[in-house]
Parts: C-alpha cells; structure tokens; sequence
C-alpha cells in the first residue's frame, strides 16, 4: 500500500513535490478509506490529478523512474535518458511500512536508503544505507560481503539478485505489481484486476477513456470497502 511519495529536481519539478495519501480529518469520508489493521492508520484509495499537461505527466513520470531504476534488472538493464531527481517513497507491506530513498544525478546513484518501522512494535530499522561508494549494509544482510558499487544500479535491485532476505523480495515484489497504464492501455478488465489483486495502478488520462458513467462507477469500486478488501489504490490524471 502506498502511502507518500516525494521527488524533487525532477523534469518540470524543481522544488519538493508530495503525492500523499494519508487520509487526515476526512470524516465525511470515512466509509471508503483504507484501514491498516497493524496501528489503524487510514489511507486514501484513489486520488485525482489536475493541472496543467507537462505538470500531470512529470508526477506520473516520476513514479516510473523510480519503478523502472528498481526493476532494472527486468528492463534489460539500461534506462536511455540520463534522468536527475531525488525520489522518497514510503509503503506498506503487512505490518512493515517502508521508506526508500533515491538520488540520482544523470542516471548515476548519489544515494540510496532503505529503512522500515515495525508497525506493531514501533521499532525502526536500517536495512541499508548507500552514500557514494560507501554502503553499510544490516546484519540480516551481512552475506552480501562481495557488492561492488556500480553507479548506475540500486542497491535493491542487486540484494534482490542475490540475496533470499524474505524482506528485500517482498519489496521487490510489492514494486514489480505496481501499474502504470498508458491510455492505449487502458482496459476495463485491468484496473478490475488491480482491484482484486489489491495491487497500486496509476493511469493516465483516465476519463479519455470510458464514459463519466464507466469512469465513476470504477472509482466506486475502488471506494467501496466492502469491494475493495484488498486494499487496492487508483492514481489517476484527468483533464476535468
């Protein structure tokens, strides 16, 4: 489940921007948020983004770097832009919520972290903390003796290779189900799939693509708890 996500220098995005879906003092909408079971914390299950065209893309653009930058070993390998940006994403899988952190500075890492907070004891920990060439890696990852710093791949990326940790390919996992859809991808049975797998989708242009009848009967979907169990989230951009 996603929670936030912060990017700045970033295509049209000089400054900080935030993405953020807890839900705050938004009682008159109670019946449709998400509840986390582990510490009752309510998050929102779909939000819109308005604006100006370059500004709405960037936001979606950022969310696939990051995406892409993760998964690079199954985007054989190589990303052709040389892209810039600071990127902090925080999610939740079970009763862990994550927080990982990317600079990048024309394709190259400047840094990477990766903590998590035990939603259930409270407790907080550093998987991993990469700065440069230097990197300190958890106990639970001291195996992982032989890493050699290449600028241009996540540390995340290389753990998940090479390393079983249930916690490092759960988050890989998590990542590789996230959605970004195009709007010439866009089918119906799709974001109903999302819905079900309880998966994070981010479409584009949403409202292009079905009839205001379609396109809010979907949002229902995603609103209506007793539908969505499985604590699915739908980002989209919209013109309207």
């Amino acid at each position: 489940m996603l929670c936030q996500i912060t990017f700045e220098n970033f295509k049209s995005f000089k400054k900080q921007a935030l993405l953020d879906l807890f839900a705050e003092d938004l009682q008159e909408h109670e019946k449709s948020l998400i509840i986390d079971p582990y510490d009752g914390e309510s998050f929102l299950p779909v939000i819109a983004i308005y604006g100006p065209k370059a500004g709405k893309q960037d936001i979606i653009e950022a969310f696939t770097h990051l995406i892409q930058k993760v998964l690079l070993c199954e985007t054989n390998g190589h990303i052709s832009e040389k892209t810039t940006g600071t990127f902090d994403i925080l999610f939740r899988i079970d009763q862990r919520e994550f927080r990982y952190q990317l600079h990048v500075l024309n394709s190259m890492i400047q840094e990477e972290n990766l903590y998590f907070k035990d939603l259930v004891t409270r407790e907080y920990s550093i998987i991993f903390e990469r700065n440069g060439k230097d990197v300190y890696m958890s106990n639970q990852l001291s195996a992982i003796k032989d890493f050699h710093t290449n600028s241009t791949i996540p540390l995340l990326t290389y753990l998940k290779e090479y390393d079983e940790n249930r916690i490092i390919q759960d988050i890989f996992t998590w990542f590789s189900k996230c959605q970004i859809l195009k709007p010439d991808e866009i089918i119906e049975e799709m974001l109903l799939g999302s819905l079900h797998n309880g998966n994070l989708v981010i479409v584009q242009n949403i409202d292009t693509q079905f009839s205001t009848e379609s396109f809010m009967n979907i949002i229902g979907l995603f609103k209506n708890s007793n539908v969505n169990k499985n604590k699915a989230q739908l980002i989209f951009t919209t013109d309207d």
